[in-house]
């Protein structure tokens, strides 16, 4: 009985999944443009959480031991993109949006190193592995 309740939930999941793809198509159906469909709602909601979050200020020690930090861990990755840092307070840790904007809560540099390298590092690799697209 039960590896009929798996096989039922498998085959369910492929079904989601061509349904899913076919959102990424867009609305006018495959081929049609990224930005027309998911791809721009996406990117408007990052962006808008974006903006909402509240910066930090630069230039701080906590600043600079952030930059330092993800300075050294995209060497370390051989990371070819650009990436941008945004230092910011609040509730937020750390996140990447639209595939290359590192947000990262100004308290991670009173970490010890070890914990706010695994956590900036954790966001580099979604860019090195390309999440975002």
């Amino acid at each position: 009985m039960r590896w009929m309740l798996w096989l039922l939930l498998i085959s369910g999941l492929g079904g989601w999944s061509a349904r899913a793809v076919a959102v990424d198509d867009g609305p006018l159906g495959p081929g049609s443009h990224p930005e027309t469909g998911i791809l721009q709602v996406l990117h408007r909601s990052q962006q808008t959480r974006l903006d909402r979050l509240p910066s930090a200020e630069r230039g701080t020690p906590a600043a600079e031991v952030l930059e330092i930090s993800v300075q050294r861990l995209s060497r370390a990755m051989g990371l070819q993109q650009p990436v941008e840092l945004r230092i910011i307070s609040g509730d937020t840790v750390a996140e990447t949006v639209h595939g290359n904007v590192i947000v990262a809560n100004d308290a991670l540099a009173a970490l010890p190193e070890g914990e706010r390298m695994f956590i900036l590092a954790h966001e580099l690799a979604h860019v090195v592995f390309r999440h975002w697209s």
